[in-house]
């Protein structure tokens, strides 16, 4: 009996042990397969840092720029911006653009002015090849024995030439050496041209101021040649008669105004209907052939600075200036040909 129940003892003991070496499987694993291959672990996350490189920073490379922002504008009161210069109140220079300016004060008229330049060009060296001596006259002969006058206007008045400032009111100007701060001449020094202006009148009035040859011959076929502008931009038209007279040494112009004396004969007119932008801006140079005569006569060539409603306070009336004239027998002032 003791021997069977130790045979029992045993057998369970070692059924019990048995059970004891299989695996615990948890409730949510699959089930276990003794026969299979250990079940593929899903590999724990990594905690090392992925570097990603986007090349440039913050750039789209397949965009357009993007705009910067507009700075403010400068403060012209802030420290450090330079005011820009205050205007001359110069009775020679050109009208400015905004308004009518102040008439200047009361003044001898200049019968000539020999006065240095106003305004003339930066004093900068002269360039290669350049030259400040007066060039002479396009297209002329030299000697041009064949023009009995050419005149660059170096001085006002040059030697025989005559004015009359007929405007109404008078002004406190006449005809005077021409101002390079306006513009420059068309040869020669940068102040060497007769100029008038808006100052040849006072308030609102008629400008009719006179510059006058010499004593001239003419026939038919003659040429009377010169170059005329205004300023740049000029807002206030101008205009200029050319007129001759062959009534010998005569400088008759009339008594006032509206009047032109001996010289009836009206060659040419710039800019007669008085039109903003109708006087040329850059130096246009006018040839005028001398016709009609029956015989050859002698007399003088004038020009007329014509305007109406002109003055520091009209309408009308500017800035002109006239260079590089002569007269010169059929022929003999010809284009200059560069080569």
């Amino acid at each position: 009996m003791d021997n069977k129940f130790k045979l029992s003892t045993i057998v369970l003991l070692l059924a019990l042990a048995s059970f004891a070496s299989l695996p615990v499987i948890a409730g949510d694993q699959p089930d276990y397969d003794p026969s299979g291959a250990r079940p593929t672990q899903t590999p724990a996350a990594s905690n090392d840092v992925q570097l990603v490189t986007t090349g440039e920073r913050d750039q789209n490379l397949s965009g357009a720029r993007q705009p910067v922002a507009a700075q403010p504008p400068l403060d012209p009161s802030s420290p450090g911006i330079a005011r820009p210069p205050a205007r001359h109140n110069d009775p020679y220079a050109a009208r400015p653009a905004e308004g009518s300016r102040h008439a200047p004060s009361q003044q001898t008229e200049p019968e000539a002015q020999t006065s240095p330049e106003r305004g003339a060009r930066n004093s900068s060296p002269t360039a290669p090849g350049a030259t400040n001596e007066r060039l002479p006259l396009p297209g002329l002969p030299t000697p041009a024995s064949n023009c009995q006058l050419q005149e660059g206007f170096d001085t006002i008045l040059p030697s025989g030439w005559i004015s009359r400032n007929m405007s109404s009111p008078p002004g406190v100007l006449n005809w005077f050496q021409g101002s390079g701060s306006v513009f420059m001449a068309h040869s020669g020094a940068s102040n060497s041209y007769a100029a008038a202006n808006f100052n040849n009148t006072t308030g609102v009035g008629t400008i009719s101021n006179w510059l006058i040859s010499p004593h001239l011959s003419f026939m038919n076929g003659d040429e009377v040649v010169f170059y005329t502008r205004t300023a740049t931009g000029s807002i206030y038209p101008d205009r200029l008669q050319v007129r001759l007279s062959i009534a010998g040494a005569s400088t008759n112009v009339g008594a006032d105004q509206n009047s032109v004396g001996d010289f009836t004969t009206l060659l040419a007119e710039i800019n007669p209907a008085l039109s903003v932008g109708g006087y040329p801006e850059i130096w246009a140079e006018y040839r005028l052939v001398i016709s009609g005569l029956t015989t050859p006569a002698t007399g003088r060539i004038a020009f007329r600075y014509f305007v109406t409603n002109g003055g520091p306070s009209g309408s009308n009336s500017n800035y002109i200036g006239v260079d590089t004239f002569a007269v010169c027998h059929y022929g003999a002032y010809l284009p200059l040909v560069r080569k």
